[in-house]
């Protein structure tokens, strides 16, 4: 426990101030957990963790607001990237988009060493994994050109961080009385992929 604190107060996870007037102190308690080590010459040890007891507040009455590590994600991604105003869309990739490898020319190659597209391909990846899987096939789709990006890329990069600026505030809601009903459609087309030439088939299920 005396480690769990010098912890709290060295990485200053808290700031003490006065506690407001009509306003309640959302109370907190211990976790104990007892971790075996890999290895039999590990031993085992015990940990302690302080943790806020956060379903104390009640919506409406102790807050007016629900935090979303998404939005703030996506707004700072946007940001790094240039296009925290950039003009929203509502598509990740146009229905006609058939990027292709090919050797970029020197002015491109030149142009393209200052553009951080492994840096926002990675970014998008990390959205895509946690919480964004409507980015799925966009993000795969530049990810395959990560060697050697050229302008058509980076404008397909592009147009994903704008689609995400239309598109961060927008969610599901499933009440209880609704009736879900799933409902699957595939389709294929006929070597599509541009170099190699192969066939794609797509999925998609709709509740």
């Amino acid at each position: 426990m005396g480690e769990e604190m010098e912890s709290l107060h060295k990485n200053q996870i808290w700031k003490l101030v006065r506690l407001p007037a009509h306003r309640k102190v959302v109370t907190c308690k211990w976790v104990f957990k007892k971790k075996e080590g890999m290895s039999a010459a590990e031993g085992i040890k015990y940990k302690a963790q302080v943790v806020a007891r956060g379903f104390s507040q009640r919506e409406g009455v102790d807050y007016n607001e629900i935090f979303s590590r998404v939005e703030g994600y996506i707004k700072k991604m946007l940001g790094r990237f240039g296009m925290p105003s950039a003009k929203p869309i509502y598509t990740p990739m146009t229905s006609n988009c058939k990027l292709k490898m090919y050797l970029v020319q020197t002015e491109e190659e030149e142009y393209m060493s200052r553009v951080p597209y492994a840096s926002a391909v990675g970014s998008l990846m990390y959205a895509t994994v946690c919480t964004r899987p409507d980015l799925a096939f966009a993000v795969s789709v530049i990810s395959r050109y990560m060697v050697n990006p050229g302008k058509e890329h980076w404008q397909a990069v592009k147009r994903i961080f704008k689609y995400l600026r239309g598109t961060f505030d927008i969610g599901h809601c499933y009440g209880n009385d609704t009736q879900c009903l799933v409902a699957g459609y595939s389709d294929s087309d006929y070597a599509g992929d541009v170099d190699s030439r192969r066939s794609m088939t797509g999925y998609v299920f709709t509740l």
